[in-house]
């Protein structure tokens, strides 16, 4: 490692607002820029979601962890959007497949 590669002594919080100041800014329509907490969080559980040893993206749909995934999502959609509990909701994702709709 050169001297100017070496890693500074700089605290936690300078490395990060370093970091974020060199993040690209998305005007356009469609995604928009996350903040770098919430990218933070992601890399962390990316390859292991909460301790199951697996991403979601590799979990069943069927699995435990997963459907309490959906769950929270249904809750928090629910309360952001005011939808009453007598409206059913459906996403495309749900463990008991197409057959059973």
């Amino acid at each position: 490692m050169t001297p100017s590669s070496a890693p500074s002594s700089t605290s936690n919080s300078t490395s990060k607002e370093f970091r974020a100041s060199n993040r690209a800014a998305n005007f356009n329509g469609g995604p928009a820029a996350l903040p770098l907490a919430v990218l933070e969080r992601i890399r962390e559980e990316l390859t292991d979601y909460r301790g199951t040893g697996m991403s979601v993206m590799e979990m069943s749909h069927r699995s435990k962890e997963f459907e309490e995934i959906v769950q929270q999502a249904e809750l928090k959609l629910r309360q952001l959007m005011a939808i009453p509990d007598d409206l059913r909701s459906d996403f495309l994702f749900r463990a008991e497949g197409a057959g059973n709709s």
